[in-house]
């Protein structure tokens, strides 16, 4: 018995003094990093003035669309456009149909997202925007175009 009494003791120490090798111990901090960008993701739509009667009366046709805007949250934009195919500029544009006239037509941001396109402006915390666009077509711009189907391509530009 005692021999089995020398031998448990001798096993407790060897237990002891490997739980003894375990009992320090190393930290280590792991960084976690990420980066999110600034993106702004565009769905366009169309401006349609449906039919325009250039017959003496002082009629303004408008059309009103809009464009979604999705960026990343916090993201300033900027929005302005090329002047369209026919030769327009800022506001102030031309449909073609191909004729030798252009029926003018002007455009205007209706949000607070853009204002006049000049400066940059916040879309919110959502990160997200309708920019609604509404255009006319006067009556006295109407006057001395030929009858046909007119239409422009616009690119609105997102700087951000």
């Amino acid at each position: 018995m005692k021999k089995y009494l020398v031998l448990l003791a001798a096993m407790m120490m060897v237990i002891a003094m490997v739980s003894g090798a375990f009992a320090a111990q190393a930290t280590v901090s792991v960084n976690a990093t990420a980066t999110v960008t600034s993106i702004c993701n565009v769905h366009g739509g169309t401006l349609p003035f449906g039919t325009v009667n250039a017959d003496g009366v002082d009629v303004t046709v408008d059309a009103a669309g809009g464009i979604s805007i999705q960026c990343t949250k916090g993201t300033s934009v900027a929005i302005t456009n090329d002047g369209g195919l026919n030769g327009g500029s800022g506001k102030n544009l031309f449909m073609d149909g191909g004729t030798t006239t252009k029926l003018p037509y002007s455009i205007d941001y209706n949000t607070p997202l853009t204002g006049d396109g000049a400066a940059g402006t916040n879309i919110g915390a959502k990160g997200t925007g309708l920019l609604s666009l509404t255009g006319t077509v006067t009556h006295s711009a109407a006057e001395g175009v030929i009858a046909g189907n007119y239409s422009d391509t616009l690119v609105l530009t997102l700087s951000y």
